[in-house]
């Protein structure tokens, strides 16, 4: 191999380093993106819950909490 080759290659490996760090890094962000927005839903499914059971009889509060659950927009 000549010299021009194995900086070629050095800058290739280099390339490919580079490349999987910043989609190590992605990936950790995307992850904490979705850990936030789970919790955050859960947030809002918790204070919806509360709100309608404030506002509605307290006396079935398992038919509240099951509208909720079986909502699409919090799934």
């Amino acid at each position: 191999m000549q010299r021009s080759d194995l900086e070629r290659n050095g800058s290739f490996t280099l390339v490919l380093k580079l490349k999987f760090k910043a989609a190590m890094a992605s990936r950790r962000v995307s992850q904490t993106i979705l850990s936030d927005s789970t919790h955050l839903l859960s947030y809002i499914r918790i204070n919806a819950i509360g709100f309608l059971l404030k506002e509605k009889d307290v006396r079935h509060p398992e038919e509240i909490t099951d509208n909720i659950t079986n909502d699409p927009v919090f799934d």
